[in-house]
């Protein structure tokens, strides 16, 4: 069963210990430095504005906001820090680049009774497909497609399975850079998915092998309608769990049962407004429109402080995670990873926090 690190880690026995102290509701701004040497953090708390003090520092705030840290803090792209005041401790070019992800799609249907999971289990993936596309040089695995029998948890998301194509193995890279010095701000994120025509073609090929099987016998017996869908804003903002998203989705999950002309209606006008599968497939072009148009990241972001030589200027770290250029920082996250895995994240981010806890320990 998968579990949260917070539950894995900190245990009750941890949190107890006299040299722990979790501190929540505490916003990181910007590091401080003596010259080159990191000397504390600047944290913004419910009570004010604070200066965190250690010996040596470790940042872990994932591959979007380790860059940002950076950067408002005057690690980063020389001429990029400038432009927005700031003062540089150290020039490394990597900080912020090297941005990939998993990009994804998805194919749905609405489920008949007898198409359902049993109400007990929770709605999650519980089949996947891997796949090799064995196109060009592109590697074993490099596509995955995730089943999942339930979407949400209102009475709408129980009746809607998903298909979500994967491409594992991307080449398409993207960055993180500053808005502004100002903490407050949160930094530009550009994924820029699919902009490597081998992720591109990867996709279409992953969504036309889904499309045929949403067509087969064996998928139409246990659906009523299939459709395209997307991690769009308008869905999240459903999938919070409340009362009146309860009730909008029971008043749609009973719109979806209706005979097939009110529920094609109600699809086309509430439930995924757009086009159809038929429409999106009915050429190349209309396919990679919506491709485009409609590609998402699977939560996996990767890279945009990576491991690398010291000779390599866009290495970040060392393979110790210490931050090249400067004294007593290091990361230990997602944003190290020179590469994306073929696989979910999770499990390796927690293997690096491992490894850096473990060269600390041994004096490295």
């Amino acid at each position: 069963m998968r579990q949260s690190t917070a539950i894995c880690y900190l245990t009750p026995e941890v949190r107890a210990r006299n040299n722990l102290e979790i501190r929540s509701d505490c916003y990181a701004e910007s590091l401080m430095f003596d010259g080159t040497r990191c000397i504390g953090i600047r944290v913004r708390a419910p009570a004010g504005e604070e200066i965190l003090s250690a010996r040596e520092i470790i940042i872990s705030a994932g591959a979007l906001q380790s860059p940002a840290l950076l950067m408002r803090s005057g690690v980063g792209p020389a001429a990029h820090l400038r432009e927005h005041g700031i003062e540089v401790v150290a020039d490394r070019a990597g900080v912020g680049q090297n941005l990939h992800e998993h990009p994804t799609c998805i194919l749905a249907a609405h489920l008949r009774l007898n198409g359902m999971q049993p109400a007990a289990l929770r709605a999650a993936g519980n089949m996947a497909l891997r796949h090799s596309s064995k196109l060009g040089d592109c590697p074993p695995h490099d596509f995955y497609i995730a089943i999942a029998n339930k979407v949400s948890w209102h009475p709408l998301g129980n009746r809607i399975g998903g298909a979500i194509a994967a491409v594992v193995k991307p080449y398409s890279r993207g960055a993180v850079s500053l808005k502004s010095a100002d903490p407050t701000i949160n930094p530009r994120v550009a994924f820029h998915v699919m902009e490597d025509e081998r992720d591109f073609t990867r996709m279409k090929m992953a969504l036309r092998l889904f499309y045929e099987i949403f067509c087969s016998d064996a998928v139409r017996d246990v659906t009523t309608e299939a459709f395209p869908a997307a991690f769009s804003a308008r869905v999240r903002q459903l999938n919070m769990e409340t009362p009146v998203n309860w009730w909008k989705s029971f008043a749609g999950s009973l719109l979806m049962d209706m005979p097939g002309p009110v529920r094609r209606t109600a699809l086309k006008t509430l439930i995924a407004p757009g086009p159809s599968l038929e429409d999106i497939f009915a050429t190349e072009e209309t396919l990679g429109s919506w491709i485009r148009e409609n590609c998402r990241g699977f939560f996996h972001p990767v890279g945009t402080c990576r491991f690398g030589r010291k000779d390599d200027p866009s290495a970040v770290l060392d393979p110790a995670g210490r931050v090249y250029g400067v004294v007593g920082l290091r990361i230990a996250d997602a944003s190290v990873m020179p590469s994306i895995t073929r696989a979910n994240t999770n499990l390796t981010a927690i293997m690096i926090g491992e490894k850096v806890a473990d060269l600390i320990k041994d004096g490295t």
